[in-house]
């Protein structure tokens, strides 16, 4: 085994019933940048939960970007203060979100 990073291409997610007990379940197919290719299953409420938590990354990494430019462009904060204000910004956010979960 390396400490080589791979990246992957293609995340895949296929629907399925069990023949024995006829509970429903989600088939994952990751395929890697040298086209290996990684299989796993989960329920359907887990593969719900982490389809909204990319969504919720994916608004977040947005808003960093948006966020990073108004502090670095239009406001002249040195990059580092910025990221670190944003780091801030992250764990507020964290800290928020938990507590609208009721975690």
């Amino acid at each position: 085994m390396t400490d080589e990073k791979k990246g992957f291409t293609d995340l895949n997610i296929e629907s399925g019933v069990s023949a024995k007990t006829g509970a429903p379940f989600c088939m994952l197919e990751v395929v890697l940048d040298d086209g290996t290719k990684a299989y796993g299953q989960m329920s359907p409420p887990e593969v719900r939960m982490m389809a909204l938590h990319q969504l919720e990354v994916a608004d977040a990494a947005t808003s960093d970007a948006a966020v990073m430019s108004l502090l670095t462009q239009k406001l002249g904060m040195d990059l580092a203060y910025a990221a670190a204000v944003l780091q801030d910004l992250r764990e507020h956010r964290a800290t928020v979100n938990r507590r609208l979960r009721g975690d």
